[in-house]
């Protein structure tokens, strides 16, 4: 389990004792995210220090820092890894996403077209897509490769928290303070399908392993379980008394 503090610290534990196993030490700042590689070997903090924005890349192993990222002149809202470890991605309150080289550090894209704070970035199941999500009530769909903005989802009618791939990345889907969340074709950029029935600004959005089931999540309290094809909502499930 990797965990972070306001102690400007982030920590490792065994899952099944509780023991803290390493402890990886910001000295720029709090932690503010973290990611781990697929394997295990890597992670990446992102510290959100006061005109510092930066991410710290682990060697789990050595618990070495092997990578300083910096160039965001914002917070930072996202980070994440691809599975084998060699690109970064990040999101931030600057408007931007970045596309990072692990392998020389360097910031091999930033991608610009967002006009407000950007939520989240995250990678296709493949890899050779990036999907993006903003206050500017937009989405957007990137080539890794070149950098270049693909289609830009448009539609809600207040800012997008989050943005997720399907499994099998021919569908995004797009959770939104308007209280809806929608389903888009990667391909295309179309909407597919909009979801309605929460009261109150959707938080989340996650597809099932197998793409069949989408889950949301509401500040209205509630979880509903959805058909991606049809936008029914299966269930909804109540319980908690707040977001």
């Amino acid at each position: 389990v990797l965990a972070v503090a306001d102690d400007r610290n982030a920590r490792t534990w065994n899952a099944e004792c509780g023991e803290c196993l390493h402890t990886l030490v910001s000295r720029e700042g709090p932690v503010s995210s973290v990611a781990v590689s697929q394997d295990g070997s890597k992670a990446l903090c992102a510290s959100d220090a006061s005109g510092n924005y930066s991410m710290h890349l682990w060697s789990l192993s050595s618990m070495s820092c092997s990578c300083v990222l910096r160039g965001h002149t914002g917070p930072l809202t996202a980070a994440a890894l691809t599975p084998d470890g060699r690109w970064v991605l990040s999101a931030s309150d600057d408007r931007t996403a970045r596309l990072w080289s692990v392998d020389t550090g360097e910031c091999v894209h930033v991608l610009l077209g967002h006009t407000a704070p950007v939520n989240t970035a995250v990678f296709s199941p493949a890899c050779v897509e990036i999907l993006s999500a903003s206050d500017d009530c937009t989405a957007r769909i990137w080539s890794a490769e070149s950098g270049e903005c693909l289609h830009t989802l448009e539609g809600h009618a207040a800012p997008v928290n989050t943005a997720i791939f399907s499994p099998n990345g021919a569908q995004v889907v797009t959770a939104s303070n308007d209280r809806t969340s929608k389903v888009w074709n990667t391909a295309t950029g179309k909407c597919v399908s909009t979801l309605h029935g929460h009261l109150a600004p959707v938080t989340a959005a996650v597809f099932s392993f197998d793409g069949s089931v989408l889950v949301t999540v509401s500040s209205d309290g509630t979880v509903r379980l959805w058909n991606p094809a049809s936008a029914m909502c299966l269930r909804t499930l109540t319980g908690h008394s707040a977001a």
